[in-house]
């Protein structure tokens, strides 16, 4: 039986949430979505999440913010 992965969306604006989840759930993804920290924290105890898409500004995020250069795979 194939168990479609399950995705979480998490952003504080509830239309481009629901505009992210439509367009997701078109591919087969089984989607959960929050709109704050505490909801995706509930749902990720309790649902095995392969992939989190979220506003970087719920993360912190700033366009002042420098991300680490990353490391190539060792193969």
């Amino acid at each position: 039986m194939f168990m479609a992965e399950h995705l979480l969306i998490i952003d504080s604006d509830l239309q481009e949430l629901r505009r992210l989840r439509e367009i997701l759930a078109r591919e087969g993804y089984n989607l959960m979505t929050a709109s704050d920290e505490k909801t995706a924290k509930e749902i990720c105890a309790r649902l095995p999440i392969k992939l989190v898409i979220a506003d970087a500004k719920l993360l912190g995020f700033t366009h002042h913010t420098s991300l680490p250069n990353p490391s190539p795979h060792k193969r």
